[in-house]
């Protein structure tokens, strides 16, 4: 029994060291950014021109769902998606169900998930049964648990991508679930945005953003960390698995009968939105810390604008190793770059007390000091939903959409990626959007931390703790 006990002990130590103590220590990778974007002002720069990619706005939950089925309804050969994480319930239900009508017509769909957040465990476990008995749909996980290599716990999937036909691409911050897109289901809800991706001559396709989405899918399915299931569906585990694709067919077809308004997303390809053009930026794919391609870029194009900078994530932690990086490409320290720039800075993010992700919530009130000095302007939403969308907007030019946070874990650790979309009337539209979420706001610097007295004791406690987890924030 001593032994075990010291087995244990042994073991708890090196999980702690190698999965988070180690990444105090380790730097980020050292890899050139590959991603040249240009300047927001395009009228000076000859390498934007009409581009062959329109880009849609999907900012409500309603046009989030139906645009997602439109091109999964519309899939002739291929389906490619990726997610965090998934939410048992209608909206999966349906989702799924489009996606196994797909695969029953012929259509090869792949499915990578994160291979720890998921969320499909035991009683949700014959959702995975359903989508690996199924012939034509492939199943894939990055990086499951591995106690024996805690390291890569850290390394986390976090894109949210539907890639289809080589035509469509939806990209965002929505993973699959009630709170993303039906508030009959969910307890709470999150206000969240895509961006759907569609090339207007397909004729010209080499010259359209979507094969680089396809090569990123590609390079993330067959990369060494994405694995299959490795063990055969048990007969019971397959006839379970089956009898969910029954209930998913099922489910899909009322669905389709009592809410047809709901299927056809032809609408919203006319409020499409012409560009000068997009380009897909990711993190490279690798573990420990990555090298940051994502947030060098951000800083470059905040660098180069003259306007405003609008940012928006459900949080803002600004790590000692970001203000590095940041001082790294602009040459000055953060506080002065921030104070340098000709733009105005905006700010838009969850208030403290609806910030439903607790680390989030931490992190951020050790940093709102900071980031209230930096900023002209930082609007707390504190709606009754919370806010999870992650939008960048350059001079009311360049949009950034995904799965990008501004903290560290996107910055470093986590696979991310963004479409970037040169169009003023796009970022008109999203801005608008904004607009409206700040009416429902404070401004950060003329209102104290809300809550009660306990809960903003503690959070201003616990947030003291944030410089021994910074990495992992």
């Amino acid at each position: 029994m001593e032994t075990l006990k010291w087995i244990i002990i042994l073991f708890s130590i090196f999980v702690f060291v190698s999965g988070f103590l180690l990444f105090h220590f380790v730097d980020h990778g050292d890899d050139p950014n590959p991603f040249d974007l240009p300047a927001p002002d395009k009228e000076e720069d000859p390498s934007l021109e009409e581009s062959v990619d329109h880009a849609i706005l999907l900012e409500s939950k309603e046009d989030g769902g139906i645009a997602r089925l439109h091109v999964l309804d519309n899939a002739q050969e291929t389906i490619d998606v990726t997610y965090y994480t998934l939410h048992p319930g209608a909206s999966l239900d349906i989702f799924l169900g489009a996606l196994v009508n797909a695969a029953d017509r012929g259509v090869q769909v792949r499915v990578l998930l994160d291979g720890i957040f998921h969320n499909l465990r035991l009683s949700d476990r014959h959702i995975l049964y359903g989508l690996e008995s199924h012939r034509n749909i492939e199943i894939r996980y990055y990086e499951p648990m591995d106690f024996l290599q805690p390291w890569t716990l850290q390394n986390r999937l976090h894109d949210k991508l539907i890639v289809v036909d080589g035509k469509h691409v939806i990209i965002g911050g929505r993973n699959i679930g009630d709170r993303y897109f039906n508030s009959n289901g969910a307890d709470t809800m999150v206000l969240d945005r895509d961006v759907w991706v569609t090339n207007n001559r397909e004729e010209e396709s080499q010259k359209s953003v979507l094969p680089d989405v396809q090569r990123y899918f590609d390079e993330l399915w067959d990369s060494p960390y994405s694995l299959a299931n490795k063990q055969r569906l048990l007969r019971m585990q397959k006839y379970i698995g089956e009898s969910y694709l029954e209930h998913l067919r099922e489910t899909s077809r009322i669905f389709r009968k009592e809410y047809p308004e709901y299927i056809d997303g032809t609408y919203l390809l006319e409020k499409a939105h012409p560009t000068s053009g997009i380009h897909f930026i990711y993190n490279p794919i690798e573990r420990w810390r990555k090298s940051p391609w994502i947030w060098e870029s951000l800083i470059q194009l905040m660098a180069q604008s003259e306007d405003e900078v609008w940012l928006q994530s459900p949080y803002f932690i600004p790590s000692r190793q970001m203000r590095k990086d940041a001082e790294r490409i602009t040459g000055e320290d953060f506080g002065e770059f921030h104070e340098n720039l000709e733009a105005k800075q905006y700010i838009l993010t969850n208030s403290i007390e609806n910030n439903p992700n607790f680390f989030g919530k931490i992190g951020y009130r050790y940093y709102r000091d900071r980031m209230i000095d930096v900023a002209d302007e930082i609007y707390e939403y504190s709606g009754e939903n919370s806010l999870h969308a992650k939008t960048f907007v350059i001079d009311r030019k360049v949009s950034m959409i995904g799965a990008f946070n501004y903290d560290p874990r996107s910055a470093y650790l986590s696979t991310e990626s963004m479409i970037v979309i040169y169009s003023e009337g796009f970022a008109e539209e999203l801005l608008d959007e904004m607009d409206q979420l700040t009416d429902e706001s404070q401004v950060a610097v003329e209102v104290e931390i809300s809550g009660s007295p306990v809960s903003r004791f503690f959070i201003r406690i616990l947030s003291y703790l944030v410089p021994l987890i910074e990495p992992m924030l």
